[in-house]
């Protein structure tokens, strides 16, 4: 009889075993994950404040600098009245200013959200793989317990 149970405690160390490679997979994608909305986070709080400061200029019109590429600046004037937004696909929409800031300031949120989202997923499977581990030590143990008799 306890080489049936044997056999039974082998295949559920394999099925850990699978389970938490599973789970470390997962993991690693959920911190590609993370570092990619936390870059998106920045970005969006960087343009955010950018266009603060930019209004914070007389009437919107100010100098500033433009980035056009291998880390090179052109200086420009700027005009807050309107701006090009990226809606998604590559695709530009003329906003007025305080539809372009309210726009920014929803991605930002829906970014924090899936930031905060991203990151329960990682702590539960950080939870998972620690009961697997514990879950095998037992069964190991049982079983080295069961080869000395």
């Amino acid at each position: 009889m306890r080489v049936a149970e044997e056999k039974g405690d082998r295949a559920r160390l394999q099925q850990l075993a699978y389970e938490a490679q599973m789970l470390q997979n997962q993991g690693q994608g959920l911190q590609e994950q993370m570092g990619m909305l936390g870059a998106t986070v920045a970005q969006l709080n960087a343009a955010i404040e950018s266009l603060k400061a930019m209004k914070e200029k007389a009437d919107g019109k100010g100098t500033g600098f433009v980035p056009v590429g291998a880390g090179v600046f052109a200086p420009a004037k700027m005009e807050c009245d309107a701006l090009m937004v990226d809606v998604g696909a590559g695709v530009l929409v003329e906003k007025p200013y305080a539809e372009a800031l309210k726009f920014l300031e929803e991605r930002l949120k829906e970014a924090a959200g899936a930031q905060e989202k991203t990151q329960l997923g990682a702590v539960r499977a950080g939870q998972r793989l620690r009961a697997i581990d514990m879950e095998a030590r037992a069964l190991i143990e049982e079983m080295r317990g069961a080869g000395e008799e």
